[in-house]
């Protein structure tokens, strides 16, 4: 029994398009299957030093550069201002690329990234060591600060 607005027809159409509506899931999904298959293969076949885990591991390595040994550690008023750290990372440090930069009111402005009066040395490949010099600084214990660079490498 059919209502006033449906045809008989209605149901069979509903029917029908519910089929096509069910064949074009299964199409796509076959399709992403095949796809992640291709992919994996295709990952399967690439060498070992560009693996999409081993490129993973190796960004995260860059990212995780360690600063220690941060001085002078307390005040100081002696001029001209040093300041030095250390840097780690596992992967390798290219000292040649080692800069510093400073503000004198609290990170509003800087001074360009550069490494005149910069010393530096590379005891390791994966260490290096910064003492930055010739910096003039007002006397003020919150508005000094000092930052360093290296571009990490390997």
């Amino acid at each position: 029994m059919t209502s006033r607005n449906e045809s008989p027809d209605s149901g069979k159409r509903g029917a029908a398009l519910a089929t096509r509506a069910a064949i074009t899931l299964l199409a796509s999904v076959g399709l992403l299957v095949a796809l992640a298959a291709a992919t994996q293969s295709a990952r399967a076949d690439l060498p070992d030093d560009v693996q999409p885990d081993r490129i993973a591991a190796a960004r995260q390595a860059e990212l995780t550069t360690v600063w220690t040994d941060f001085w002078p550690t307390g005040w100081t008023n002696a001029t001209p201002q040093q300041a030095g750290v250390s840097a780690f990372n596992e992967l390798s440090l290219d000292p040649a690329t080692a800069e510093f930069r400073y503000s004198t009111d609290g990170s509003v402005t800087w001074t360009e990234w550069g490494n005149n009066g910069l010393i530096v040395s590379a005891p390791l490949a994966t260490t290096v060591l910064f003492t930055a010099t010739g910096m003039t600084m007002p006397d003020s214990a919150a508005a000094n600060l000092v930052e360093f660079r290296v571009r990490v490498t390997g």
